[in-house]
């Protein structure tokens, strides 16, 4: 069995629920999957910045809009390597 370890937090009740709608809408088996799979996506993102990428959103439509995370997308390139995880995240996440 993998280590584990149980996180505790507060949150605000809106942030809850919409905690709970986000489980429902993405179809998703738990808030813990939910929060999982969010934990790996902001991981590879955080890495993709720190190589000196960005982020970007296409709509169906095909327009491109930049997508700025507070106190993340203002930070240098650190070209650094990127941690096993966030390695293993991004080839999990990654489609092409």
């Amino acid at each position: 069995m993998e280590d584990r370890r149980k996180v505790q937090f507060w949150i605000s009740a809106e942030d809850s629920d919409e905690l709970a709608d986000l489980v429902k809408e993405s179809r998703k088996s738990s808030l813990s999957e939910l929060i999982r799979d969010a934990l790996s996506l902001y991981a590879w993102v955080v890495d993709a910045v720190a190589g000196g990428g960005r982020l970007q959103l296409v709509d169906s439509e095909g327009e491109r809009f930049n997508v700025v995370l507070p106190g993340l997308s203002d930070r240098k390139a650190t070209k650094s390597k990127p941690t096993t995880g966030a390695v293993r995240k991004r080839e999990a996440l990654a489609t092409r």
